[in-house]
């Protein structure tokens, strides 16, 4: 029972059980986009939507998409795709398996899809002692710091409006799978200005999707730390997607558990200690730990 509750969590967070492929005027795909085509109609969707009316056309969904995470459902509560979610359900499940201590954190939650499917396994498990934390600024991307961070120079995502989502349209989401509870807390902010000081001792699961690399830097120096006091008697090894070059994208799962990580789609995997190749990324507090390019 429990594989199948889970199954159909991560289906239906993702759109993969409605096949969710609308392409809504006004929605995620058309808000703050540079594109002309694109402005136009959400501006045409936005004028729709203060009249109760919401324009949409339909497009042919595609399975190899919505299972790698390559696209942008318009409805559900998460865009990182099937094979992210599995690598979410296979890291929790050596966590409780390997009774490796610990929260469980996403920083960049977005609809909190990620987060949503995290809490129902430690439901499905029974576990009611971890936390999920969700950390976002709950109001889009920040532009970039090109000075201290150049590897961001000509990121445009702080433009799209369709990834600012409020903090109660987040929780409300959970409140509809009946997921919203003393177990999951809120660190609302920038990433800079939460997690370092985050209430939680220590991390079995970390995902990082910050999507800059200032973001995942910040995160990574906050939070890593404490992932390795819980490692005390596991390796701790991370999965990670971090940029090499310029507007690069970091979408990370770090999990402190004995067994081997488990890597999804656009992914390597990095024990620590490893050395990187120049521009992969790095936490700069912990020279010689690595995450994978």
């Amino acid at each position: 029972m429990r594989e199948l509750y889970l199954d159909l969590m991560k289906r239906t967070l993702t759109g993969a059980l409605m096949e969710d492929n609308d392409s809504i005027l006004g929605g995620v795909r058309t808000a703050g986009s540079p594109s002309l085509k694109k402005k136009a109609a959400n501006a045409a969707g936005s004028l729709a939507q203060r009249f109760g009316f919401e324009i949409a056309y339909k497009k042919p969904y595609d399975p190899a998409l919505r299972e790698t995470g390559s696209d942008w459902p318009a409805r559900s509560e998460s865009m990182i795709g099937l094979k992210r979610m599995q690598n979410i359900q296979d890291a929790i499940s050596a966590i409780i398996e390997d009774d490796v201590p610990g929260d469980l954190i996403e920083t960049g939650v977005w609809r909190g899809g990620a987060c949503i499917f995290m809490r129902a396994n430690l439901k499905a498990w029974g576990d009611t002692k971890r936390t999920v934390w969700l950390a976002d600024s709950f109001q889009g991307l920040p532009a970039p710091n090109v000075k201290d961070f150049p590897a961001d120079q000509g990121d445009t995502f702080y433009l799209q409006t369709g990834l600012s989502v409020g903090e109660a349209a987040v929780r409300h989401n959970f409140e509809r799978y009946g997921l919203l509870d003393d177990q999951v807390k809120f660190l609302v902010g920038w990433f800079k200005d939460t997690l370092p000081t985050a209430p939680a001792e220590q991390y079995a699961l970390i995902r990082l999707d910050g999507d800059l690399y200032e973001s995942t830097i910040q995160a990574l120096d906050a939070l890593y730390p404490k992932a390795r006091r819980s490692a005390a008697s596991a390796s701790s090894t991370t999965t990670a997607r971090c940029p090499t070059r310029p507007a690069g994208r970091c979408t990370t799962t770090a999990s402190s558990t004995a067994s081997p990580t488990r890597s999804s789609t656009w992914t390597a995997t990095a024990p620590t200690g490893a050395r990187p190749p120049d521009g992969t990324c790095r936490n700069p507090r912990l020279p010689g730990d690595s995450y994978g390019s």
